[in-house]
């Protein structure tokens, strides 16, 4: 029993270890960056619409929150990718997210670009897009169904 015992401590440990180390990588991940303010994406912003909340999982009562990292061309406000950074845990809300965010559009040559915000910046066209994060949450209340 003893030996049970030390091995469910280890194991307790080790994933207390690495669930700690996990949280602190994010952390780091998400705060150092490329990315611009949303102060600044409500300034600079032309056309942001929202997503619409799929009616299949509206009935179904399915709800997420997720994250979208948008890549602007500068030079011509255009969105050139979206990419999901955190999904919001159902492919049809992250595909309703995704067709809406290709849509958004920026004032042309006013986005920071990736490089100008964080020199040491690695992604490949760093000296020519902007890098943008947006969270989206489709919630469901007594209102009906919103996106946020």
């Amino acid at each position: 029993m003893a030996y049970l015992f030390l091995v469910r401590r280890m194991s307790t440990r080790r994933i207390l270890a690495v669930a700690a180390a996990a949280v602190i990588l994010v952390e780091v991940d998400a705060s150092a960056g490329p990315y611009v303010t949303a102060e600044q994406v409500r300034q600079l912003a032309i056309a942001t619409p929202k997503p619409v909340y799929p009616e299949s999982e509206r009935q179904r009562r399915i709800t997420g929150s997720g994250v979208f990292k948008l890549y602007v061309h500068v030079k011509t406000g255009q969105l050139r990718s979206v990419k999901i950074f955190r999904s919001t845990g159902n492919r049809a809300l992250d595909a309703a997210a995704i067709w809406a965010l290709l849509q958004w559009r920026f004032k042309p040559g006013v986005l920071p670009t990736m490089r100008k915000l964080y020199p040491p910046s690695k992604e490949p066209d760093a000296d020519e897009d902007a890098c943008v994060c947006v969270p989206i949450s489709f919630v469901l209340t007594s209102a009906g169904a919103q996106v946020h």
